[in-house]
């Protein structure tokens, strides 16, 4: 009798350590979910505004800004701009007030084709910490750097689309 108590407390542990380990590494997947819903929404929600900024002395650069406010808190923010022929994409989503993505794409100006892309990364966030990256195209810094990098970017980005925000109500 104690032999069978022992193989089930056994046989439950290792299931629920399995179980448990499962959903700690699913983070991604509640992650993908969470985008998923806010892209369903967002373009019900999207408002639009642009701006123009000195890139050079003698040449000045116009940026789109697409944004979506989903219950009183912006949920994806959109920015693209074209230097040189070359299209950039920076594209923000956010959970609780938290970035739990960010995607950037370089790819030719009115490229038709998704193969035409120069270069595009993914930064997956959990807890403000950078849990997963994924790069095609150009090498790009490690991991540490490209956390604080991208953080920072996401904190300047969002405190101008904050500021913009306030100006067009």
């Amino acid at each position: 009798m104690l032999a069978i108590r022992s193989l089930l407390a056994c046989i439950l542990l290792f299931f629920s350590i399995a179980v448990f380990g499962q959903y700690r590494q699913d983070w991604r997947s509640d992650i993908d979910i969470i985008i998923q819903r806010i892209d369903s929404v967002a373009t019900k929600f999207q408002k639009t505004f642009s701006l123009v900024k000195p890139y050079h002395r003698d040449k000045d650069i116009r940026e789109d800004w697409y944004y979506s406010v989903v219950d009183g808190k912006v949920a994806t923010f959109e920015i693209e701009y074209v230097i040189d022929s070359i299209e950039f994409s920076e594209i923000y989503y956010i959970h609780k007030g938290r970035l739990i993505c960010m995607e950037q794409y370089e790819a030719p100006y009115l490229s038709v084709y998704a193969d035409q892309l120069k270069s595009g990364k993914s930064y997956f966030f959990l807890d403000n910490s950078l849990r997963q990256y994924v790069v095609t195209g150009k090498p790009t810094a490690n991991r540490q750097s490209s956390e604080v990098e991208t953080l920072t970017r996401f904190q300047q980005r969002y405190a101008e689309l904050q500021r913009h925000m306030s100006y067009l109500r």
